[in-house]
């Protein structure tokens, strides 16, 4: 019998390794091959130029199906009929309702997504977390960067009441906002804002920052304001995500918070020191064969929201030695 060099050896243990975890991708398709989730949407798409509009209230249906066979097990998600339309106070009555007694997630999403993309996120969220989702599903328009930051600002004054009523409807310690990529250029303006205008306010329950495609220079030094509105922060790091390499290109070669690497100390020594850690998940993401994947790690938030779940994951968390607030996600 022929005998394997045991390079090759190391070399199929490792790719056996990173197959099983990727058969196991995103912390979804070992619920059920499929799975149904209620979003409650505030969404500006009804506009068709773009206008600054009120949002419009709904309650949709979501079926999810996994694969668990690729790295991303979500094959498709479709709209269960029918849409239902409500008014804004059937809207945060909803809210109300769902809230307890466990929370909510509120999700802020990118650029670039389609409604069909957002909502299928928001179900995933869904299913990572076990919680219902509300989604704030601003005006994102494909392939244009900077129309996009446009969006954003215009779209910041109703995020900020929508925030405000989110939080009367299921008080804020009952809510958990997670964003991804430019959402978190809106929830970080809106945090701003809610700072300014109110003092000693009660603490949202959690932030997670996901892809952050902010200036990191000036996150960092907004971040004693921003960040102090929750009890909990979550900032997940990737330093290859390609997306925001080339989101560093297009603004001047500036860094931006979600692939923080040269500016990484700074963010560290900036955020409030107790209650935010900052996640570098980038040698998970080059392992698992998503190194410069812009999307939301399903999997590494299944992991991470829960740290007793981590003895049972591919994953652990290892503390930075002189940096307490940072922590490195590696492969067990």
């Amino acid at each position: 019998m022929r005998k394997i060099h045991p390079i090759v050896r190391a070399s199929l243990v490792l790719l056996l390794a990173i197959m099983s975890l990727s058969s196991s991708a995103n912390g979804l398709h070992g619920k059920a091959a499929s799975s149904t989730h209620v979003l409650l949407i505030a969404s500006e798409r009804h506009s068709t130029n773009s206008r600054v509009v009120l949002p419009r209230y709904s309650e949709e249906t979501i079926r999810l199906d996994f694969n668990s066979f690729r790295k991303n097990p979500i094959l498709k998600s479709r709209s269960v009929p029918p849409l239902h339309p409500l008014t804004k106070q059937q809207f945060l009555d909803s809210i109300k309702a769902v809230a307890k007694p466990n929370g909510l997630l509120c999700y802020v999403h990118g650029s670039f997504l389609s409604p069909e993309q957002a909502k299928r996120d928001a179900a995933a969220l869904a299913a990572t977390f076990g919680l219902p989702v509300v989604v704030f599903d601003w005006h994102a328009v494909k392939f244009d960067y900077l129309r996009n930051q446009v969006e954003v600002e215009r779209s910041e004054d109703n995020f900020v009441d929508f925030m405000s009523e989110i939080e009367r409807a299921a008080g804020a310690t009952n809510v958990t906002f997670v964003a991804f990529s430019k959402g978190c250029y809106l929830l970080n303006r809106a945090l701003l804002r809610r700072t300014e205008i109110v003092r000693n306010q009660e603490k949202f329950h959690k932030i997670i920052l996901i892809s952050a495609d902010i200036d990191a220079l000036t996150f960092a030094a907004q971040a004693n304001k921003t960040l102090p509105n929750a009890s909990e922060t979550t900032i997940l790091v990737n330093s290859c995500d390609a997306a925001l390499v080339g989101a560093y290109k297009v603004n001047g070669r500036q860094e931006r918070a979600g692939a923080a690497k040269h500016t990484l100390d700074t963010l560290c020594e900036s955020v409030p020191q107790n209650t935010t850690d900052i996640i570098d998940i980038s040698r998970s993401c080059r392992l698992i064969g998503r190194r410069f994947k812009h999307e939301i790690p399903y999997d590494i938030l299944a992991a991470i929201k829960d740290p007793h779940s981590l003895e049972l994951s591919k994953f652990r968390l290892v503390r930075d030695d002189k940096k307490n607030n940072l922590q490195f996600l590696v492969l067990k």
